[in-house]
C-alpha cells in the first residue's frame, strides 16, 4: 500500500496513512491484547485547524490521519528519509524541520502551516518535539504558540496514555487501553503565553485523567 501511495499520489497516500494507523492497532489487539479509543470526535467537525498531540510513544505517530483526516504533519526531516515510509509522508504533506537550526526554522514553519491551513486542510503537530516518558510532565515548546498567532486558527489539544503500553524507546507492548481525547479547541485571540499556558494546562490534566 506504501508503494501504491508513492506511486498513484497524495490521496492514496493520506488513505495509506490511515489504513496503517487503523492495521497497527488491530494487530497489538490480536497480538498483545491493546485496546484502543477515541474521545471526543465530536468536538471537530473536519475544519481547518491545528492538533497539538502529546507524544509518549511511537504508536500516535500512526494514528495521525485517524484522529485528524487529511493532515499535514509536521516532523523532524529524518523521518522523511526512512525508505517507503518517508516518501508516503512526504506525498500526504509534511513540513519537514531540522531541530538542530532552533528558531531559525520558524519562517520555514509558519509558511508551511499557512499552506497548507489556508487550503483547508488540518495541521497535525507534537508540540513536546520528541516522545517522553508517560509519567514527565507536559513541556511544550514555543514555536507553536508563534503558528497559532501567526496562522489564527484554533488549536485542539489530544491527550492520550500511550505510553502506558508501549513506552519510549521499548520494544515490548503491555495489554491494556489506550486512549485518545480530542479536546474542545483553543480559539484565536489569546496572547502567546496565556496560549501556551492553556495548552500545557489542558493537556498535563486531560493526559493525568486518563492515566489515572
Amino acid at each position: 500500500m506504501a508503494t501504491l501511495s508513492f506511486v498513484f499520489g497524495q490521496k492514496l497516500a493520506i488513505y495509506a496513512a490511515y489504513f496503517w494507523g487503523i492495521g497497527t492497532h488491530f494487530l497489538l489487539r490480536g497480538i498483545c491484547g491493546v485496546t484502543y479509543e477515541i474521545q471526543g470526535q465530536e468536538n471537530w467537525q473536519g475544519e481547518a485547524a491545528i492538533f497539538a498531540c502529546k507524544h509518549q510513544s511511537a504508536l500516535e505517530t500512526s494514528m495521525i490521519q485517524v484522529l485528524a483526516f487529511n493532515s499535514a504533519i509536521i516532523l523532524k526531516k529524518e523521518l522523511t528519509y526512512i525508505p517507503v515510509f518517508g516518501q508516503v509522508i512526504l506525498k500526504a504533506g509534511v513540513i519537514p524541520i531540522d531541530r538542530s537550526k532552533g528558531k531559525r526554522t520558524l519562517p520555514q514553519l509558519i509558511k508551511g502551516a499557512k499552506k497548507f491551513l489556508q487550503a483547508g486542510r488540518p495541521l497535525f503537530i507534537f508540540p513536546e518535539g520528541s516522545r517522553n516518558p508517560l509519567e514527565k510532565p507536559t513541556q511544550i515548546r514555543p514555536g507553536i504558540g508563534v503558528i497559532y498567532q501567526e496562522t489564527g486558527f484554533p488549536v485542539y489539544p489530544v491527550a492520550l496514555n500511550t505510553g502506558a503500553v508501549w513506552g519510549r524507546r521499548s520494544f515490548l507492548k503491555k495489554p491494556g487501553k489506550v486512549i485518545y481525547r480530542i479536546l474542545p479547541p483553543i480559539q484565536p485571540g489569546l496572547d502567546k503565553d496565556a496560549f501556551l499556558k492553556q495548552l500545557t494546562e489542558t493537556l498535563e490534566k486531560n493526559t493525568r485523567d486518563i492515566c489515572s
